[in-house]
């Protein structure tokens, strides 16, 4: 008999079993993974690199401060994210089984667990493997969630505490790219800075409507022909209520949105939808009404994007840096160089009156020019450089499209760059490619293109799904776990920890610092009385 039995050799699960040793030097320790090796979606964590945690957890140094004495030294980048100093995933993996090693902790590979019993105080861990079984005093299912099924995690964890009697809330894909309805391929590829919002439903329903309902029901149960009339009848006496102009029938407005979470950063549009880590935040937010399928599960959830978040009316921007009619039909679509729009909103603050082309800089406040002779020409009519031609005595400058720019105010770039007095096309502030498409959905109606750089609205079809989902949203419910020691409140020696457990944080190692964590609390307890 085992005085311990850990189901999985992940990340939670080898800190478990280390913690545990360094505990009890004289546990009879092994773990129990169905892969033929242990760590294998750690190794690919945070591309190859292993996101460890963040400067933003609470107990980020506690953890820390174990894998030191692992030997595992990190680093931490502006962001706070921290890795392992050789920013190498394998090297985790490596130190840990080393450690385990040194421990002398039993680990079976390949060896998939079907069941799990107890009778008295011994459970009994039934194994696929010949169809054996071991014993063991204490349990801990460390088997991860289901985020990542060509690791091996395809929700065992989540069949076995059930199977314990636990709660296992709805399992669904998290820190993914969003599928959406609207057809991107155009876009694909495109990745653009922004500010991105996540909005859900809210089903409209006053109290008028709601007596009207009421008491068609009630004739309806009273009698069923007479019913349907007074139910008609009350809805459309409530609709006309509900008009703006006498007695005139509106129909119900549409159900307002609610704001469930923003997020900043940059996205990527790809042919099915969007990507981009704060893309992967939102995904963990939207998850599917009791009753609802995959099919119509994200009906009510709305995503608006903000291409100009530093930028509040942009309607006049645009009016300042190219002067068009609002009203028109096809405002001008053209690319400038992306130095533009980087600088857009210091040069609206410094409301400079100067205005050349990078191709035209002024000379006249330049030192005297000296000829090789070192003959002063600082009296000399203005010298012109082919790329440098003077403006001063010639008629209004005429640009590309044939614009005069004589009389318009003139505006600084920083650097002492500056443009030409030529309309300042709307994709200087994008890249072309998602200019093109905003002009196209807009059908050139200039109020539409304002209304889509500030609100491009996209519509949630699912989410990317669990091979491409980082961890899990969903598992055993925290309400029946002791959180200081990780045991069932249900059954005495039964242990939980890492992803298995209902807890999905965001992207920059919140769960691997849960994993750790939680890996930590139910080692360091297994053996307690």
């Amino acid at each position: 008999m085992f005085d311990i039995c850990i189901i999985g050799a992940g990340a939670s699960g080898m800190m478990a079993a280390i913690s545990a040793a360094d505990n009890n030097p004289d546990a009879d320790i092994v773990i129990v993974e169905k892969n033929s090796v242990p760590g294998k979606k750690l190794s690919a964590t945070g591309n190859g690199r292993c996101n460890l945690s963040n400067s933003s957890c609470p107990h980020h140094l506690f953890v820390l401060e174990r894998f030191q004495k692992l030997g595992l030294f990190t680093r931490t980048d502006g962001s706070g994210r921290i890795y392992p100093y050789s920013e190498d995933a394998a090297d985790v993996v490596r130190i840990m089984v080393s450690a385990m090693k040194k421990r002398k902790i039993t680990v079976m590979y390949d060896t998939p667990v079907t069941g799990i019993s107890k009778s008295g105080d011994t459970f009994n861990v039934r194994l696929r493997k010949n169809e054996t079984s071991l014993s063991a005093r204490n349990v801990l299912i460390a088997a991860g969630g289901k985020a990542g099924a060509q690791f091996g995690t395809t929700g065992d964890g989540a069949k076995l505490a059930r199977s314990m009697g636990h709660t296992v809330s709805r399992l669904a894909p998290s820190l993914t790219a969003i599928e959406t309805r609207e057809d991107l391929k155009a876009l694909a590829g495109v990745r653009a800075k922004c500010s991105i919002s996540l909005y859900r439903s809210i089903q409209y329903c006053n109290d008028s409507l709601k007596s009207s309902l009421q008491d068609g029901i009630d004739s309806l149960k009273r009698s069923p022909q007479d019913g349907v009339s007074a139910l008609k009848s009350s809805l459309t006496a409530s609709v006309k209520r509900r008009g703006s102009a006498g007695n005139a029938e509106i129909p119900a407005p549409p159900a307002p949105l609610e704001l469930v979470r923003k997020e900043t950063g940059e996205i990527q549009f790809t042919p099915y939808g969007i990507s981009g880590i704060c893309v992967f935040n939102l995904s963990k937010y939207m998850r599917i009404p009791n009753g609802k399928t995959l099919k119509n599960g994200f009906d009510d959830y709305e995503l608006q994007i903000d291409f100009l978040p530093e930028i509040d009316d942009v309607r006049r921007l645009i009016a300042e840096l190219n002067p068009i009619d609002s009203s028109a039909r096809n405002p001008k679509l053209d690319l400038l160089p992306s130095e533009t729009a980087s600088h857009i909103s210091h040069c609206r603050a410094t409301k400079e009156s100067t205005l050349q082309t990078p191709a035209e800089k002024s000379i006249s406040n330049r030192p005297a020019l000296q000829t090789p002779a070192g003959k002063s020409v600082s009296n000399r009519p203005a010298l012109q450089t082919p790329a440098e031609k003077s403006i001063s005595n010639r008629p209004a400058l005429q640009t590309p499209v044939g614009k005069s720019v004589s009389n318009r105010p003139a505006l600084r770039l920083p650097a002492g760059e500056y443009v030409s007095n030529r309309p300042v096309p709307l994709t200087s502030l994008l890249k072309k490619p998602l200019a093109d498409y905003i002009n196209l959905r807009s059908r050139g109606d200039a109020e539409k293109v304002f209304s889509m750089l500030k609100k491009f609205s996209l519509h949630p079809s699912g989410l990317r799904g669990w091979d491409f989902a980082q961890v899990t949203a969903g598992g055993v419910l925290y309400e029946e776990i002791d959180e200081l020691t990780m045991e069932s409140r249900k059954i005495k020696g039964l242990f939980f920890a890492g992803e298995v457990l209902d807890y999905d944080g965001p992207c920059g190692g919140y769960n691997l610092q849960h994993a750790w964590e939680t890996g930590i609390r139910a080692g360091e307890h297994m053996l307690r009385d």
